[in-house]
């Protein structure tokens, strides 16, 4: 069998035709202009680029050492204002893996994704989704490569169990072992390239069914933040205050070749001794 390609999406702050119906707006449809004005705000983006260079991304970089077929994919819109536009150039000259692709407005984000799959002519591919504020464990490729042994092309995985994290005041954090039944947070499908399937034209992923693996083993980090654009959902949880070195401890075995105590300093409300 063939290696499988991986190819993570993330729509980074995509503003198109389908931006007014965005759950960031609770259910309240908004004009273009003010999805432009909300999404593309200073502040707002500092924090998604704060969290994403400091969680995210190195999450993504240990998966890339270990996996010479691994990309991901950065979908951004061309009016994204080009101070932010040159800071993610700036990732993606870093790290080879790491690439860009334009969404203009009147394209899905299904249709873009897909137009960047059609560059891999051969093989199994692995799609799969990824919030910018969503961090993956570093065993999530081995344990897609081996489900996808006795899985057919078509196939959609699940990764059903993870850490809610949420910064508090005075820098600490609420940690929460969660269990929910259709994550986003690497939700993906395989198929060929001979017949192109991309995971974002699956739907809503709260409607969606798929293979759960991987379950006795937490697969992802949500964030919980001041600019989340959803809700924080419910499932079966445990929850602790911890400080940034313990809320690290906890999560650091399913997280390894990631320093998770200065990604915590780095995104912790406000900086205490541990």
């Amino acid at each position: 069998m063939n290696d499988i390609t991986f190819v993570g999406s993330t729509r980074f702050s995509v503003v198109n035709f389908q931006s007014n119906s965005f759950s960031a707006f609770r259910g309240q449809r908004a004009s273009i202009d003010d999805v432009r004005r909300i999404i593309f705000a200073d502040d707002r983006l500092d924090e998604r680029f704060r969290i994403f260079e400091e969680l995210v991304l190195p999450c993504l970089a240990v998966l890339a050492s270990t996996k010479s077929n691994f990309h991901h994919l950065l979908l951004i819109s061309p009016d994204m204002p080009a101070k932010w536009q040159g800071r993610l150039h700036d990732m993606c000259r870093a790290h080879e893996w790491l690439h860009i692709h334009h969404v203009p407005f009147d394209l899905s984000i299904s249709n873009a994704t897909k137009e960047f799959l059609k560059r891999f002519q051969n093989g199994r591919i692995f799609n799969f989704r990824l919030d910018d504020d969503d961090a993956l464990a570093s065993g999530f490729c081995d344990a897609v490569e081996a489900a996808a042994k006795t899985l057919d092309d078509g196939s959609v995985l699940v990764f059903e169990r993870g850490f809610r994290l949420r910064p508090l005041e005075s820098g600490r954090f609420m940690l929460s072992s969660k269990r929910r039944a259709s994550p986003s947070a690497g939700l993906g499908v395989l198929s060929s390239a001979n017949n192109l399937i991309e995971v974002y034209g699956l739907g809503n992923h709260n409607r969606i069914t798929g293979v759960p693996i991987a379950r006795n083993h937490p697969m992802w980090i949500r964030l919980i933040h001041s600019s989340n654009d959803s809700s924080d959902g419910v499932g079966h949880w445990w929850s602790w205050r911890h400080s940034i070195r313990s809320a690290a401890k906890a999560m650091q075995p399913w997280f390894v070749g990631l320093d998770l105590e200065r990604a915590l300093s780095s995104i912790a409300i406000e900086r205490l001794p541990n």
